[in-house]
C-alpha cells in the first residue's frame, strides 16, 4: 500500500531546520493477509501516525517546545512502537521525523519477517555485514538512514506485554501504540507494560476505535490509576476522518502501583 509522502514539521534543532526531499519521505507498506489482523494496515494506525507527527513539539527532545533545558541536538529521541504489525505508524514518524531519532517497532515473533522487511522496503536493505552486526538472538534487525546531517535509526524487534526480559533499555521518550486495546489481550496487562517502559516524562499516544468499550473501559481505568494525565483525543489531527477513531494521551508516571 502506497501512502504517498508523510508530512514533516521539520523540526528545528538550536542550529538549523533540517529537511528531506519527498522521495526521501515516500512509505510503501506491504500487507500480509496469512497473519491476520496484525498483517494489515488499518485506519487507526495512519491517524495515529498523522496525530504524531503533527503534535511532535510535544515529545521530539531536541525541540524547544518539548525541553527548554536540552542545550544539544545530538541525543536521539528514543520512539517505541507496541504491537506493530506492518510497522505502518512507526515508519511513519521515522520517516517524518527531521532531529536524531531512533524508532523500535515491535510486536510478537510471528510478525518479525513483514516488519523487517517493510524496513527494507523504506529505509534500504542492509547489506551482510550489516545485518550480521545489528541482529541478535531476538532476531532484531537495524537500520540506519541519514538526513541532513542527522540519523534516524529503525529497529524491530520482538516485545511481548508482560515479559520484562523484552523491553530492552528504559525508558522511552514516546510510546504509541495503533489499535492495539482489543478482546484478543489483556488491556490491564498492556496498561502495566507502558507504565514499565515509561519513565517521568514519557509522551504515550494509543489510537483507538469506539466499538471496543469493554476492553477500552477496563485499560482506560487502569491507564487513569497508573499516571497523572490520561486525556482522550475524539478529533485526532489527521487528513483521514474516522469518526470512531479517538487518540489516548498519557504522562506522568506515576512511582508506585
Amino acid at each position: 500500500m502506497d501512502f504517498g509522502t508523510i508530512p514533516t514539521t521539520a523540526a528545528k534543532t538550536n542550529n538549523a531546520t533540517k529537511t528531506s526531499s519527498d522521495d526521501d519521505r515516500r512509505l510503501v507498506i506491504e500487507q500480509r493477509k496469512q497473519l491476520g489482523k496484525g498483517g494489515f494496515c488499518w485506519d487507526a494506525g495512519f491517524i495515529l501516525g498523522e496525530h504524531v507527527i503533527a503534535h511532535e513539539e510535544e515529545w521530539n527532545i531536541s525541540t524547544a517546545a518539548c525541553c527548554p533545558n536540552n542545550n544539544t541536538s545530538s541525543t536521539p529521541t528514543r520512539v517505541v512502537e507496541l504491537g506493530a504489525g506492518t510497522g505502518l505508524t512507526g515508519l511513519m514518524i521515522a520517516k517524518s521525523v527531521t532531529t536524531n531519532c531512533s524508532v523500535e517497532i515491535t510486536d510478537l515473533p510471528q510478525l518479525q519477517d513483514l516488519m523487517r522487511d517493510n524496513i527494507d522496503r523504506n529505509f534500504g536493505k542492509c547489506n551482510d555485514d550489516e545485518t550480521a552486526n545489528n541482529k541478535d538472538n531476538s532476531n532484531n534487525a537495524k537500520k540506519e538512514a541519514n538526513k541532513g546531517g542527522t540519523t534516524t535509526t529503525i529497529t524491530s524487534r520482538i516485545l511481548q506485554w508482560g515479559h520484562t526480559e523484552d523491553y530492552g533499555t528504559t525508558p522511552y521518550d514516546v510510546i504509541i501504540g495503533a489499535d492495539i486495546v482489543t478482546s484478543l489481550y489483556d488491556p490491564v496487562s498492556l496498561a502495566h507494560t507502558l507504565h514499565d517502559l515509561s519513565g517521568p516524562h514519557t509522551k504515550i499516544y494509543i489510537s483507538g476505535k469506539a466499538r471496543l468499550d469493554k476492553p477500552h473501559e477496563e485499560f482506560d481505568g487502569e491507564m487513569e490509576r497508573l499516571f497523572d494525565r490520561v486525556v482522550k483525543i475524539r478529533e485526532p489531527s489527521s487528513r483521514l476522518k474516522s469518526p470512531n477513531v479517538f487518540v489516548i494521551v498519557a504522562e506522568g508516571k506515576k512511582k508506585a502501583l
